[in-house]
């Protein structure tokens, strides 16, 4: 599958699979930012060599069903990713004034020390009187 034959990519060769139409509207991605992304899939690509996916994974790991497969792609290109360069995407803690994730970091930083998207203290009091009323939780929200 050639992706830089994508409509988004602007050659319209031919069109773009419907998979990949389908991944760019999934993951919220313009038509100019999903061609810069392919474009550098591709140039990682050609760049890169066997060897970022070792000998022995890629011939003695083998999926079985299409969830195993998926997984399997995303760690593949993980490892890809990661050789090339391209990841870490960035450091976990601090943020560079340039990435994109910053302006988003800012306002949810100042939403949370000014207390309107997080109140710990009104999240600590409801669990205690919850405790005293002795009520229980359901297990999904003991996930939350």
């Amino acid at each position: 599958i050639d992706l830089l034959s994508s409509p988004a990519i602007g050659q319209h060769l031919s069109p773009s699979p419907q998979w990949a139409s389908a991944l760019q509207r999934t993951l919220g991605f313009s038509d100019a930012a999903w061609r810069m992304a392919i474009e550098e899939l591709m140039r990682t690509v050609s760049t890169s060599n066997e060897d970022v996916v070792p000998a022995w994974l890629r011939e003695s790991v083998h999926c079985t069903s299409g969830s195993q497969c998926l997984g399997e792609l995303f760690a593949r290109l993980h490892l890809m990713l990661h050789s090339s360069g391209a990841l870490p995407l960035r450091d976990p803690i601090f943020f560079e004034p340039e990435d994109a994730l910053s302006p988003t970091f800012v306002a949810r930083s100042r939403a949370l020390a000014d207390g309107v998207d997080y109140d710990w203290g009104g999240m600590v009091a409801e669990e205690q009187q919850r405790r005293l009323d002795g009520g229980t939780r359901v297990w999904s929200e003991e996930l939350d």
